[in-house]
């Protein structure tokens, strides 16, 4: 079996995930005025039956209601059957791969995932806040350092349309994966475009900075002698970064 395929295989398994779908909904008015959105479960010439978002059925004579679409709703309105329709909670899948270095040492590949769940949205804004867990490998030298980061994440689109550039951060503390090294602070900062789509989901496509601190064995010749000294290094990975968010 090649050397890497485990870590390979680590990484596509933290990729899996599932894409969900919703029903279309309608918006009826009542003849006293009320608003409601939901799924018509039963209709016919005289009566009309809506299943409502939040479970409730409701039946009403024909010329009690009448259908709208979201042109004909006024602005407040508009603004809380969006806030209502909205999932307030998001999965985050993100995959990231490029280079790394560890300074007066030498430099390698890496790859990684990781999964985040969170909040979609915070203080009325369109801004992901959650906690994340991962996996990531760098290929340095004949020498595989794996960590498993556990952070919390964070993306801040800069406009509240639906393609926008964001910013993104990261922080927490990698565990490392292996005896001869050890853990330490994880640091990422991103930045990058957002698509979200019509079924509320998201695509984001940046590049980041990650910074890992770790305490290394490193083999060091001077004068012609070869000394192992276990010290502190910070790994810096510079990387693109792929995140779908459902």
């Amino acid at each position: 079996m090649p050397k890497h395929l485990p870590h390979i295989i680590l990484v596509l398994f933290l990729c899996l995930t599932t894409w969900t779908a919703s029903a279309e909904d309608i918006i009826l008015r009542t003849s006293n005025g009320q608003i409601l959105k939901g799924t018509i479960v039963f209709q016919n010439d005289e009566v009309i039956v809506l299943s409502a978002t939040d479970g409730s059925r409701y039946q009403y004579q024909r010329s009690e209601v009448e259908v709208l679409d979201e042109s004909d709703l006024p602005k407040e309105e508009k603004e809380e059957e969006k806030s209502h329709g909205e999932r307030k909670v998001a999965v985050q899948i993100h995959l990231n791969g490029g280079g790394a270095v560890i300074p007066h040492s030498g430099w390698g590949g890496m790859a990684g995932a990781q999964r985040a769940i969170g909040a979609k949205r915070v203080a009325g804004k369109r801004v992901f806040l959650g906690g994340g867990i991962g996996y990531e490998v760098m290929f340095y030298k004949k020498q595989l350092l794996s960590f498993l980061p556990i952070a919390v994440v964070a993306q801040v689109p800069l406009t509240d349309k639906k393609s926008a550039p964001y910013l993104g951060a990261s922080m927490g503390y990698g565990v490392a994966l292996g005896k001869s090294y050890s853990g330490g602070l994880y640091a990422c900062a991103n930045a990058g475009w957002r698509w979200e789509t019509k079924n509320d989901k998201a695509v984001l496509l940046g590049i980041d900075v990650t910074f890992q601190q770790t305490r290394i064995n490193i083999t060091e010749t001077i004068d012609e002698q070869t000394f192992a000294n276990h010290t502190g290094r910070c790994i810096t990975q510079i990387r693109g970064r792929l995140i779908i968010e459902i």
